[in-house]
């Protein structure tokens, strides 16, 4: 089986990483790193793309660039991994890839927000706690 954990650079991830691999080596389970372009992140590097090539970005390069992003976040954190990249609403990327897995567990990290923050902007942990259909460990930013 495989814990999948979901990785953003912004988000302090070694806790996150070294929590999922805990659990990866107690299954004796896979490692998935996944990472996820916005749609954001995504218009840019076409934006950028086409200002410099003239030519559209295959979206199996995206994933491709996220799947790296993925790896270098995780390369100095954990040993073995699988690193994935995606592109799209960060939520429900992690939701969908953890049913295509069969994932054992879900690792998240969150962070302290408001009520008010999130009902305004949204909370991708909260979503993907009240989505996925898998454990999900949810990891605490450090203070």
């Amino acid at each position: 089986m495989t814990i999948l954990v979901a990785v953003n650079e912004a988000d302090e991830p070694r806790r996150v990483l070294e929590a999922a691999a805990t659990l990866a080596r107690q299954f004796d389970d896979e490692l998935e790193v996944l990472h996820v372009l916005s749609r954001d992140e995504f218009v840019e590097l076409e934006r950028t793309s086409v200002t410099e090539t003239a030519e559209t970005v295959d979206p199996a390069k995206v994933r491709e660039i996220a799947a790296s992003l993925a790896e270098e976040i995780a390369e100095p954190v954990v040993d073995e991994f699988v690193a994935t990249g995606a592109v799209g609403d960060a939520a429900g990327e992690i939701v969908s890839l953890a049913k295509r897995r069969g994932a054992r567990y879900v690792v998240i990290g969150v962070r302290k927000r408001s009520a008010v923050g999130k009902a305004v902007f949204g909370s991708t942990a909260q979503k993907v706690l009240t989505s996925v259909d898998r454990p999900t460990l949810a990891v605490p930013r450090a203070e």
